[in-house]
C-alpha cells in the first residue's frame, strides 16, 4: 500500500552506487532534460549535462557487453568496442528499434560532487554519487532513486546527503 500512495508523488533522481568513470569517444556535450516524474510532467524537469565523461554503477559497468547498443538514459546510445566506449547517437528510437539492443542505464556527470549515503534496511550503508538536482530535495522528502528504490531524504550537508531506505 505504501508504494501506491508514495509512487505518484515521489520525484526521481539518479544515484550511481560504487561509481566507475567512463569516457565515450565522440560524445557531444548535451543537456539531458529528464522529468521529475515520468507520469506527471507538471512536476517539472531536472537537467544533467552530458559531456562524454560520466559515472555509471559498477554493477552496470560489468553488464555492458560488447556488440550491443546500450543507452545512457535520456542522453544517448553507445557501443563498447574492445575497451572503448563509442558514441552512436542521441536518438531513443534508434535504441528502441535496434536488433542488438543492450542495457539502459542511469548515469551522472563525472563532475558530480554530491555524495549519497543510504542506510539500508539491513544496517549496511550504500555509498554513491548523485546528480546535482538531488540537492534540491527537502529533508524528509520521499524520492525514488531510479532503477533502485524509494528513500527518505535525511540529513543534508554541503556535499553529502544521507537517506533512509524505504522499499522497492
Amino acid at each position: 500500500f505504501n508504494r501506491e500512495y508514495i509512487e505518484p508523488k515521489a520525484h526521481r533522481y539518479f544515484m550511481v552506487a560504487d561509481p566507475v568513470a567512463i569516457s565515450i569517444k565522440g560524445a557531444p556535450q548535451k543537456e539531458a532534460h529528464i522529468l521529475l516524474h515520468p507520469d506527471h510532467p507538471e512536476q517539472g524537469v531536472r537537467t544533467l549535462l552530458g559531456t562524454g565523461n560520466v559515472l555509471i554503477a559498477q554493477e552496470d559497468f560489468k553488464r555492458l557487453g560488447e556488440g550491443y547498443l546500450h543507452r545512457l538514459m535520456d542522453y544517448g546510445n553507445l557501443r563498447l568496442e574492445g575497451k572503448t566506449f563509442r558514441w552512436i547517437s542521441g536518438e531513443y528510437e534508434e535504441y528502441k528499434n535496434a536488433a542488438d539492443q543492450g542495457k539502459i542505464i542511469h548515469w551522472v556527470p563525472k563532475e558530480s560532487k554530491l555524495n549519497i549515503e543510504v542506510m539500508m534496511d539491513n544496517g549496511q550503508k550504500l555509498q554513491g554519487v548523485g546528480e546535482e538536482a538531488l540537492s534540491c530535495a527537502a529533508e524528509g522528502e520521499i524520492i525514488q532513486l531510479e532503477r533502485m528504490f524509494f528513500v527518505r531524504v535525511g540529513q543534508k550537508e554541503k556535499n553529502l546527503i544521507r537517506c533512509w531506505y524505504l522499499h522497492r
